[in-house]
């Protein structure tokens, strides 16, 4: 981080909270355990109005926690919380809502079926004092014009679930001014968003925040917590380590240091030699509109990146590789074979494992417990009987056991629910999986998303391991830095078509293939 931005930091209007009038909402000596965790152990926030304080930590260290009690889905075990200096008993959602907090999450919750200005306008009531009928004239007016105010430009008649997940965003922070909101929580709100799509969020933020309202952020991205909060707070074990000015920071590393508890290196991966065989060629391959004509080698030992724009096809391709789509034309080649696969359980067979974007809803079954997710993919090696489908728990178990301890996932508790693990834990058991099924072939698509820093630096070092080990690596992300750090060559799609194959490149290179301007051409 430069020293101008330092410095701009620390200068901002508001950034010192000491001179800000009594905070809006204010926590104090909260705390919550579940059994076997301590998540919040006495924990004092005090969040202002018209000012944007950042909740920072590593996976599990308690801002979820800290979030679901000011919603009202937890109870407190001990402590407060106090809105304009008042206790206020926040039991359930409905006092929450009550008490106008508002939350803004990354997967937007929304009643797909309802229309967005019946989104924007939920629970206000607009119905006629006769028979109950919806004044949709009166709905309509007041929901366009909260729309326009947070820039949602958008037929307000059409299913929210037509929207992308950043007009959605904007869908809830609408009906969150609507309802008078005197604090509004972004949990993780750009996660799917494009860079223009994060930039029109904190416009939106700092609209919020001039007219009074307190906004809490939460994100693993440190750059947006340079861009956007005033004031830090940092959770650890479920304890409060730090909270200042955002100024008071000495760059990224400073806070890299105070969420980790210690100074953490930049990842540098080692440079090694793939070996010469081919573990996957790809030839002409198409996929309706958003695959088109793409052909690459990948060998074994080699980790290549792929990256783009949101749009370009890399998610599209990933699943194809996989026979979860089933690609129009072009062959698939694994360790020298022509592929037929018509379907995931053949792309398994042939050695090839997909760790999808979106872990909760295509990765992992969260209901189910960490040892039946490590072990879905590779069943048959349990069974005691194939035809009764009698499984071995002893090795299963026993297996689980060995790769929750060589992969660090904390707890190491076979039969806990994947759903009660932190996000970087989580990622390590879905990543295990296909260890477990002996993938000769990962493709590993924003491994690490909503994961914390000092996770990400595991997961980086157990993708380098894989690669050691002669398995081939296709990591798709969004963050270049990412794919810069971990890969030495990376692939570039834009609009479907593959359209870079860079070895060693840096940012400007990458960027320049996403834009499709010249290499010598700034991208702005």
């Amino acid at each position: 981080m430069s020293d101008s931005l330092q410095q701009r930091d620390g200068d901002r209007p508001g950034a010192d909270v000491a001179s800000a009038p009594a905070p809006v909402v204010e926590v104090r000596g909260l705390s919550k355990s579940f059994p076997g965790v301590r998540a919040l152990h006495d924990v004092d926030v005090a969040f202002h109005g018209g000012r944007v304080h950042a909740l920072v930590g590593e996976n599990g260290a308690g801002k979820s926690t800290l979030i679901k009690l000011l919603a009202g889905a937890y109870l407190p075990d001990a402590g407060e919380i106090l809105i304009d200096g008042e206790h206020a008993a926040i039991r359930n959602p409905r006092d929450s809502a009550h008490a106008r907090l508002a939350f803004i999450h990354q997967d937007p919750q929304v009643i797909p079926s309802l229309s967005v200005a019946e989104v924007i306008t939920l629970g206000l009531g607009y119905r006629r004092r006769l028979r109950g009928i919806v004044d949709w004239r009166a709905m309509h007016a007041t929901a366009r014009e909260v729309a326009a105010e947070v820039g949602l430009d958008v037929d307000l008649r059409r299913d929210v679930a037509e929207l992308s997940i950043a007009e959605q965003c904007l869908a809830t922070i609408a009906r969150g001014l609507l309802a008078d909101a005197r604090l509004m929580v972004f949990d993780e709100p750009t996660a799917s968003f494009t860079d223009t799509e994060i930039q029109n969020l904190y416009e939106v933020i700092r609209r919020v925040t001039s007219q009074g309202v307190a906004v809490v952020y939460v994100s693993h991205r440190l750059n947006e917590i340079f861009e956007i909060a005033d004031h830090v707070t940092v959770l650890k074990d479920g304890e409060r380590v730090a909270s200042k000015p955002i100024g008071a920071f000495a760059g990224r590393q400073a806070l890299v240091e105070a969420i980790v508890g210690r100074s953490l290196a930049v990842y540098e991966v080692k440079e090694h030699t793939p070996g010469e065989r081919v573990v996957l060629k790809l030839d002409g391959v198409s996929w309706r509109d958003a695959v088109k004509d793409v052909s690459f080698e990948l060998h074994a030992g080699e980790l290549v990146g792929l990256t783009g724009l949101v749009g370009a096809g890399r998610s599209e391709l990933a699943h194809v590789i996989f026979a979860d789509h089933r690609a129009d034309a072009g062959t698939i080649e694994v360790d020298g074979r022509a592929m037929r696969l018509r379907g995931p359980s053949d792309a398994i067979a042939s050695g090839i494992g997909l760790l999808p974007e979106d872990r909760r809803a295509l990765s992992g079954v969260m209901t189910m417990s960490v040892r039946e997710n490590l072990t879905l993919p590779s069943l048959r090696r349990y069974l005691l009987n194939p035809l009764l489908r009698v499984v071995r728990r002893g090795s299963e178990r026993k297996r689980t056991r060995e790769l929750l301890e060589q992969l660090d996932v904390r707890p190491p508790d076979p039969e806990r629910e994947l759903s009660t693990l932190s996000g970087g834990n989580q990622q390590k058991v879905l990543l295990a999986k296909w260890l477990n099924a002996n993938a000769r072939l990962l493709i590993l698509d924003e491994p690490t998303q909503g994961v914390d820093v000092g996770a990400k630096q595991d997961i980086y070092k157990l993708i380098e391991q894989l690669a050691e080990q002669g398995k081939g690596l296709l990591v798709i992300s969004s963050e270049i830095e990412e794919v810069i750090t971990l890969c030495k060559r990376v692939l570039v799609m834009r609009e479907g078509e593959l359209v870079a194959d860079l070895d060693h490149p840096d940012e400007h290179r990458i960027l320049s293939a996403c834009y499709g301007v010249a290499a010598t051409e700034p991208v702005s």
